[in-house]
């Protein structure tokens, strides 16, 4: 209003040149709004399928899915980091336009004064004091447009964390070994898993040949998972080794050493993505392997009776599958690729009956291949699979040997059994 109580030439420039910086900025709402949205949404979806990894980081190690798990989170931080830099090009853009236009405003309210005070139609004073108006009454759209200012910054931010992100220190080369053929050795074997203040496996002497079958039991408490995860090379043992084909198994790198084992860990937990993403281990599909695996696992037809069959979507640990229908997909994913070595926690501790039954039929296939199998089972049904049994009490090796040999001894009385080697004067195994 004051614009036009100096001239009305002054107060249509003023209006015009709020109308301009007001369009500058809904346009650059407009163009970066969508990417910024859409990059938010696939970051927080990132992080929390990050999440959902560093869950189950054993199993994602034992069965080497780091690889494909990482080149999936490089794929979706790539869309992430693409859509930031096209806001963040578009949002520069426009803050550059405006200071521009805010620039040629001043100078045309200027040449504009001069021209009127020429020409006698204001005096010089209303020049300078409608260049000094015009900038107070541009000041407000000015301010929000330069909260693309904190945008650039955070960019340049991330720029500078994606560069450091992306300096990874090259690992030692190591010579490949040959593929494992399941032989399994642990010598004075002692396990501390991390953050337990004593060992929970005490000197462990175990020979476990290729092809064989080694139930483990004992009660709750005992070491059983510690076992499993000490065979995989989970758990490095504080003194004595734990050998794979004579190699000591952290020799093996975790991505060469995983599409030769199949791990099923006791508490399953499915990834987000499809059912044959899951049993592929986020690798590629190959579509005959992965209905190869289900059928191995007992699992196929339950699978194709699934909304989608191979194609159904798992999201937010398969809350759509009963605990027994994500053990026999996770099951299906421990043999997929057909590896040499198979550990199995708890295997059927949330099976039906058919679910069962398909899991005796899977221990009787793999038998017959030859596999390494090292199954833990609080079930004596399970038990009739076995070639040797390993019986764990308070993290020591009570008796192992021969299925029959070792289950006689067992059913002996007590008094019979004497104590073994360091280890107490009771064996106790739970369920049977």
């Amino acid at each position: 209003f004051v614009m036009f109580m100096f001239h009305p030439a002054f107060g249509v420039v003023a209006v015009l040149s709020a109308l301009v910086l007001v369009a500058l900025t809904v346009w650059g709402e407009a163009a970066t709004k969508a990417d910024l949205d859409k990059a938010t949404q696939l970051g927080n979806e990132t992080a929390q399928q990050t999440q959902h990894h560093l869950r189950n980081a054993e199993a994602v190690a034992a069965m080497g899915m780091l690889p494909s798990l990482g080149g999936r989170w490089q794929q979706q931080q790539a869309a992430v980091r693409a859509l930031q830099v096209r806001s963040s090009r578009r949002g520069g853009m426009i803050a550059m336009l405006s200071r521009v236009f805010r620039m040629t405003i001043q100078s045309l309210i200027l040449g504009l004064g001069a021209w009127l005070a020429i020409h006698k139609e204001i005096t010089p004073g209303l020049l300078i004091a409608g260049s000094i108006l015009l900038g107070r009454a541009l000041s407000p759209l000015d301010l929000m447009i330069s909260g693309w200012r904190g945008f650039v910054a955070a960019r340049a931010a991330f720029r500078r964390l994606d560069a450091l992100l992306g300096m990874t220190a090259a690992g030692d080369a190591s010579m490949e070994l040959p593929s494992p053929a399941g032989e399994l050795r642990l010598e004075k074997a002692t396990i501390t898993p991390p953050g337990a203040p004593a060992p929970v496996l005490k000197g462990l002497n175990m020979d476990i040949p290729t092809g064989t079958l080694l139930g483990v039991i004992g009660p709750s408490g005992a070491g059983k998972s510690t076992f499993a995860r000490a065979v995989l090379g989970l758990y490095a043992p504080v003194t004595g080794s734990v050998r794979l084909d004579g190699a000591d198994v952290s020799q093996w790198e975790r991505e060469r050493l995983g599409p030769h084992v199949g791990y099923l860990p006791q508490d399953v937990e499915l990834l987000d993505g499809t059912v044959s993403e899951n049993i592929a281990r986020f690798g590629p599909v190959q579509a005959d392997a992965v209905v190869q695996a289900a059928h191995a696992a007992g699992v196929h037809d339950l699978i194709l009776r699934l909304p989608e069959g191979y194609d159904t979507p798992l999201v937010n640990n398969a809350g759509m599958l009963s605990a027994g229908q994500r053990q026999r997909i996770a099951l299906a994913r421990a043999l997929y690729g057909d590896p040499r070595l198979i550990v199995l926690d708890e295997p059927n501790a949330n099976l039906d009956q058919e679910g069962e039954a398909a899991l005796a039929e899977t221990l009787r296939a793999l038998k017959e291949q030859g596999r390494t199998v090292v199954f833990i089972t609080h079930r004596s049904s399970l038990l009739e699979h076995a070639d040797r049994i390993a019986l764990l009490v308070d993290g020591q090796l009570a008796r192992f040997g021969p299925r029959d040999t070792v289950l006689a001894s067992l059913r002996a009385p007590v008094a019979s059994l004497g104590a073994p080697s360091g280890g107490p004067g009771r064996v106790a195994v739970a369920g049977g």
